[in-house]
């Protein structure tokens, strides 16, 4: 009788020669065998499945990038908080025009902003700094 035995992560490294990150990397696209869970915090693979794999390895045709890397989830972009300071006066049209930059709106015609747009824009971002180290 044979006994087939749960190998850990450093074990099949140091067994099949790939990095840990090659490994997750070959299980994500389907050319390596599965890990199995073990516990709350522990997996393993059998080592017969290992064998077997390691056995067909050496008849794969090797030609360019074998294992692809895993899909990575895509960063999203962070917006910034909506701070709107205390004033005793309404904001001019130039201050709407750079708020409007800020946060993105794409229905304006002008593509190149002006001074005072500009400005606007420095005045908002300089508000933002300080709040942000303030709270930091």
């Amino acid at each position: 009788m044979t006994s087939d035995m749960y190998l850990r992560i450093k074990q099949v490294t140091a067994l099949t020669g790939l990095s840990r990150a090659t490994i997750y990397n070959m299980m994500a696209a389907g050319s390596f065998p599965m890990k199995t869970a073990l516990g709350v915090r522990a997996v393993g693979w059998l080592s017969s499945e290992i064998q077997v794999w390691m056995a067909e390895r050496k008849l794969v045709e090797k030609q360019g990038r074998e294992a692809t890397p895993a899909k990575r989830r895509a960063a999203t972009p962070r917006r910034l908080p909506e701070v709107s300071p205390v004033r005793s006066t309404p904001p001019s049209k130039a201050e709407n025009v750079g708020s409007k930059i800020l946060h993105g709106w794409e229905d304006s015609d002008d593509t190149v902003p002006t001074p005072a747009e500009k400005e606007a824009i420095r005045n908002r971002l300089r508000l933002l700094n300080a709040k942000k180290k303030s709270a930091g």
